[in-house]
């Protein structure tokens, strides 16, 4: 599971919030939105809750809430990807975002870990 939604749908049951979410009063607004049934449906198929979608919305990373036809986490990584540069401006939210969820999912992309695979090769 990415941590960036569980932190999302944690935030709702926390006054202060959690992880990323931490003192972000939308993000627990929104989070308190998502039904049980949305949950069940994340942690046995992946699919991400409209909520994540409209605080993204509303935070300004995005500029549709609406969910794409794929709701899982790369539909999640199209809609950032498709976001990127919007009005002639990157959109550096959204970058970030990305990133994060990316190296969460693959965490053999960090260059820590790409450095220590490289020491590691025999040199001719």
């Amino acid at each position: 599971m990415v941590k960036f939604i569980y932190d999302f749908m944690q935030s709702g049951k926390s006054a202060a919030g959690v992880g990323s979410f931490a003192f972000n009063k939308a993000a627990g607004r929104n989070s308190k939105a998502i039904s049980k049934y949305r949950i069940k449906r994340f942690e046995r198929y992946g699919e991400i809750p409209p909520a994540v979608y409209r605080d993204l919305c509303e935070e300004g990373i995005i500029s549709s809430p609406f969910m794409p036809k794929d709701k899982s986490i790369y539909g999640l990584l199209d809609v950032l990807w498709n976001s990127l540069k919007r009005d002639g401006k990157t959109n550096e939210g959204a970058e970030c975002l990305r990133k994060h969820i990316l190296l969460s999912i693959h965490p053999e992309l960090r260059p820590r870990q790409l450095n220590e695979k490289r020491a590691r090769r025999k040199k001719p």
